[in-house]
């Protein structure tokens, strides 16, 4: 008898994650588009990238900024389902974290030095501006969270929202706006 249970249980689970809708809000989309096109023009750019390889990100934070980033077609056809959205901006709000407590205060050093004149105006001008950036990328991030949560909480009227279930986006503001060490083990 409780084997019977159990089964129906599994069943019920893997036919509920079968049903659940993907996003695929025209907003959203464009928030990713968004943040996507600054993170790659503004932050991972050939002048910042190899300082930026040094830091030391788990490999779910990789992945939820790379389905972010990376302009990917499948998202575009499939959706995003909430699960993945949240992993993606924690993933990007780690990355903002640690970028401003581990590399910006001495960014300078952790790049190489371009050796052509123009090269280096740009690569000054990029490291200028890391910090702005940084902001910009932390506002699309909440700007894209805020959306999320919007429509999370629409498609799941019965259902408690995805990101209430998800305790690991209670310090996303802190990671999204502090300089102080210590808020991410």
């Amino acid at each position: 008898m409780r084997f019977k249970e159990a089964s129906n249980k599994i069943t019920t689970d893997i036919h509920f994650r079968r049903i659940a809708l993907p996003v695929k809000d025209i907003e959203t989309f464009n928030l990713i588009e968004k943040l996507g096109e600054h993170y790659r023009v503004n932050i991972n750019n050939r002048y910042l990238r190899s300082a930026l390889i040094s830091m030391d990100l788990s490999p779910s934070s990789r992945t939820g900024i790379e389905a972010l980033t990376e302009r990917s077609e499948y998202f575009r056809l499939q959706g995003y389902r909430f699960d993945e959205l949240y992993v993606g901006i924690m993933g990007v709000a780690q990355f903002i974290y640690k970028a401003r407590t581990e590399i910006l205060p001495n960014l300078k050093y952790h790049i190489k030095t371009a050796t052509d004149r123009n090269e280096k105006i740009l690569q000054n001008m990029a490291v200028e501006n890391f910090k702005t950036n940084l902001g910009i990328l932390a506002d699309d991030v909440n700007d894209l969270y805020q959306r999320t949560v919007q429509i999370d909480k629409e498609s799941h009227k019965v259902k408690k929202p995805v990101f209430e279930r998800t305790p690991e986006l209670e310090n996303l503001g802190q990671l999204l706006t502090s300089s102080n060490q210590g808020i991410m083990r």
